[in-house]
C-alpha cells in the first residue's frame, strides 16, 4: 500500500518530463590535458642548477688576445737602406732647406725618407759649423722607422752633406692565438652554481588546461549519478505501479499478470509485488496465480492504442487532456472512461520515458571523457544502466 501512495505523489510530477538534451561543450578542463603547468624556481631537481654567467674556456672562443710581434701584418724586419744622397753648396755655410724635392720611398707609417733627409739639412746650423780644411762633423738622428746619419763636410770652395738611411725592425700589433685567448660569456655547468633554475614540469600543477568538448566533467558526472540514482531508487518502485494503473483501467488482465510474474523474485521488489497482487484481485476478483493467462505465449502491451471515436490518446498531452470538451453525441461514460484510460498512459509513458532517455544519456556519458579516465566513474554507469535494462526489458 506504500508503494500504490508514493506512486500517485509522482503522477503530475512526470507530466511535464522533458526529453533528452544531452548537449557536448568545449570548455578548458583537466579532462583536456594540461596546456600549460605552472613555473616554479624552486625545484632544481627537475628544473636543474644555474650556473655563473661568465667568460671561461668552457665558452666559445670569442677572439685572441691583442700583442705587438713581427709575426702580425704590417711589421717591418728592417735593413733595407736608401741610396745615400750628396747635396753640394757654394762656399758660404747656409742653412739647408732639403725640403720634399728630394725624391724617396714611402715607407709605413706614411714617413717620407727624403723628408726626414731634409729635416736634417734644416737643422745644419743646429749642430754648429763643419771644420774647414776638409773636415766635416757626423750627426746621427732616430725615428721610428728608421735610422740614419748625416755627414757635411766644408771646403773652401764649396760644401756638401751625405746622408744614409737604414730601414730599422718594426712590429706591428694583432690578435694572435700565441698571445692568449679571448672566451665569450656564457653560462656551463662547469662555472659555480649561483641557483636554481626556473622551469614548468608535468611534474607541476597544472596552470592552463587544454580546451576539449566533452558532456560532463568528473564532478558534474558524480553529482549526475548520484542524482539519478537517487530518483531511479524510486522511480524502479513507481513504474510497475503506473503501468498497473494502466491495465487496470483498460482491463488488460493478461498484460497486468504477466507484469506480475515479471518482478517476483525481483531484488527489493517484494513489497512492489504484493501491491500488484492486492490490485490484479480488487480489478479482477480473483488472485493472479488463479488467473488462466499463459505468460509464457503473451507479450505485455508496452503500448496499447487508446481511441474513443475520433480521440486519440497520442494526440494529447496530460494538460491538453485536461481541457479537453467532450465531443458531440458521445456518451458521457465512453468520454470519460477515454480521459481516465489516456491518462494512465500519458503517466506510464511519461516515466518510462524517464527510462529510454537516461539510458540514452547513460550510453552517452559511457564513452565521454569522464568515464574514458575514471574506471571507477565508468563502472557506477555500467551498473546503473544495467539496473535500469532490468525494469524495461
Amino acid at each position: 500500500m506504500f508503494r500504490t501512495l508514493l506512486s500517485a505523489c509522482f503522477v503530475l510530477s512526470f507530466t511535464s518530463v522533458t526529453g533528452f538534451g544531452f548537449t557536448q561543450q568545449t570548455r578548458r578542463n583537466e579532462l583536456c590535458g594540461v596546456e600549460l603547468y605552472e613555473e616554479r624556481s624552486d625545484r632544481p631537481d627537475v628544473c636543474g642548477y644555474r650556473h655563473a654567467f661568465k667568460s671561461s674556456p668552457a665558452c666559445p672562443l670569442d677572439k685572441f688576445a691583442s700583442g705587438t710581434d713581427l709575426d702580425c701584418p704590417g711589421s717591418d724586419f728592417g735593413g733595407r737602406k736608401v741610396k745615400p744622397e750628396t747635396k753640394f753648396f757654394g762656399s758660404s755655410a747656409v742653412t739647408i732647406n732639403w725640403g720634399k724635392t728630394q725624391g724617396g720611398s714611402t715607407v709605413q707609417g706614411g714617413e717620407n725618407v727624403s723628408q726626414l733627409v731634409g729635416d736634417y739639412f734644416a737643422d745644419y746650423k743646429t749642430f754648429g759649423t763643419p771644420a774647414v780644411g776638409g773636415g766635416g762633423v757626423r750627426w746621427t738622428r732616430e725615428s721610428r722607422f728608421w735610422s740614419c746619419t748625416l755627414e757635411a763636410q766644408k771646403n773652401p770652395q764649396f760644401s756638401y752633406a751625405t746622408v744614409e738611411c737604414t730601414a730599422k725592425p718594426f712590429a706591428a700589433t694583432c690578435e694572435l692565438e700565441k698571445f692568449g685567448k679571448i672566451y665569450k660569456e656564457c653560462e656551463s655547468p662547469s662555472h659555480e652554481i649561483v641557483g636554481a633554475k626556473t622551469c614548468r614540469s608535468d611534474q607541476f600543477n597544472a596552470e592552463l588546461y587544454n580546451s576539449c568538448s566533452f558532456y560532463k566533467t568528473r564532478d558534474e558526472l558524480n553529482v549526475y549519478l548520484t542524482e539519478v540514482s537517487a530518483s531511479a531508487d524510486n522511480y524502479i518502485m513507481i513504474l510497475p505501479m503506473r503501468q498497473a494503473d494502466l491495465y487496470s483501467k483498460l482491463r488488460d488482465e493478461a498484460s497486468f499478470k504477466c507484469l506480475i510474474e515479471k518482478y517476483v523474485g525481483a531484488p527489493f521488489m517484494e513489497e512492489v509485488v504484493v501491491d500488484l497482487q492486492d490490485k490484479f484481485f480488487l480489478i479482477f476478483g480473483l488472485k493472479y496465480e488463479e488467473s488462466e493467462v499463459d505468460c509464457g505465449n503473451v507479450a505485455i502491451d508496452v503500448n496499447p492504442a487508446i481511441t474513443a471515436g475520433k480521440l486519440d490518446c497520442n494526440n494529447y498531452t496530460y494538460d491538453s487532456l485536461k481541457a479537453l470538451v467532450m465531443p458531440e453525441g458521445m456518451s458521457k461514460g465512453l468520454f470519460d472512461g477515454f480521459v481516465k484510460k489516456c491518462q494512465a498512459k500519458i503517466v506510464y509513458d511519461s516515466l518510462s520515458n524517464w527510462f529510454e532517455t537516461k539510458k540514452t544519456e547513460i550510453s552517452l556519458l559511457e564513452n565521454d571523457l569522464a568515464a574514458q579516465k575514471d574506471t571507477a566513474l565508468r563502472n557506477r554507469l555500467i551498473e546503473l544502466k544495467t539496473r535500469l535494462d532490468e525494469v524495461t526489458k
